[in-house]
């Protein structure tokens, strides 16, 4: 004990490692939360979590639970990745509930299990964000599927030319869009509006070049395609329109084009009424005309 720091020294001039914090979370996470291996009861569950959620909050490295079954979730036994998780009540009020369970198709992520409400809920939504889970409907932005409307035009003229590290191809979604405007539900419109506003305009158009050598293609993207198509927009009166065939003063309530009006008129919001007030603008100036040549003939 006299000689400690000596022995210190020595031991890791000898390569010797100290054992860290780290390195106990990966042992936890490899005995409790490896393949082949007997899951945790709950209760030892949640102390792993408090020291997973502790290091998180002061390391902000998440790296040790990348594809790792750490998570429980109501209506389902074992564990299961972030990637399989969605937050909604009572951890965050974002209305992904309306939107799994069987209801669309292709959303298959379940809900976060109920007794992590006993954790500290800042430290816990952190973690649970960082490694994956969702907690909102969001754009994603992907590459150019070959399924794309417009796809001949985005590609065309290119023909052999190399694809390199520069290259430009670039789409964007929403994951399973048409199936949730399917579900003709004015507060999963909102949300769609709420996530395509929180990204911009720049999430409706999808380009492509081969390498930087080459000016970019420009089309609307999936996403813009879908919504511009699609009855998906509440109105006043509980409805839901294209937007081509609704206008400002009909939005149902919560919506608005203040700050929106940009990625709205990339998607023709408003276009019939501009159609029939530039038609009566047209007529009302065509039968000024008339008025004035027959004044001038009498």
């Amino acid at each position: 004990r006299a000689r400690g720091k000596e022995v210190e020294h020595f031991l890791r001039k000898a390569g010797v490692k100290e054992i860290g914090e780290r390195d106990y979370l990966a042992a936890i996470i490899r005995v409790n939360y490896g393949h082949g291996n007997r899951p945790p009861n709950a209760e030892s569950h949640l102390q792993h979590m408090r020291r997973f959620m502790r290091w998180y909050s002061t390391s902000r490295d998440c790296t040790l639970l990348d594809d790792v079954p750490f998570i429980r979730v109501d209506g389902s036994e074992g564990y299961h990745q972030a990637q399989s998780v969605y937050l909604d009540m009572p951890f965050a009020q974002n209305g992904l509930s309306r939107i799994y369970g069987g209801r669309v198709k292709g959303r298959n992520r379940k809900p976060l299990w109920q007794g992590y409400a006993k954790l500290k809920r800042s430290e816990l939504l952190a973690l649970m964000k960082a490694v994956g889970a969702e907690d909102a409907l969001c754009v994603e932005q992907t590459r150019i599927p070959q399924d794309h409307p417009k796809w001949r035009n985005l590609f065309w003229g290119f023909g052999s030319t190399r694809t390199t590290s520069t290259e430009t191809n670039s789409d964007f979604r929403i994951a399973e869009l048409p199936g949730l405007v399917a579900l003709k539900d004015p507060e999963v419109s909102k949300m769609v509006w709420k996530a395509v506003a929180a990204t911009g305009p720049h999430c409706m158009y999808a380009h492509y070049a081969p390498n930087q050598t080459y000016e970019a293609h420009r089309e609307l993207s999936t996403l813009a395609l879908t919504l511009q198509n699609s009855p998906w927009i509440p109105t006043k009166d509980g409805t839901l329109r294209r937007p081509n065939a609704i206008t400002a003063p009909e939005l149902g309530a919560g919506l608005s084009i203040a700050g929106n009006d940009a990625w709205l008129n990339i998607i023709d919001f408003g276009a019939d009424h501009r159609q029939r007030s530039e038609q009566h603008q047209a007529r009302r100036h065509a039968a000024q005309i008339g008025r004035a040549s027959c004044r001038e003939r009498v």
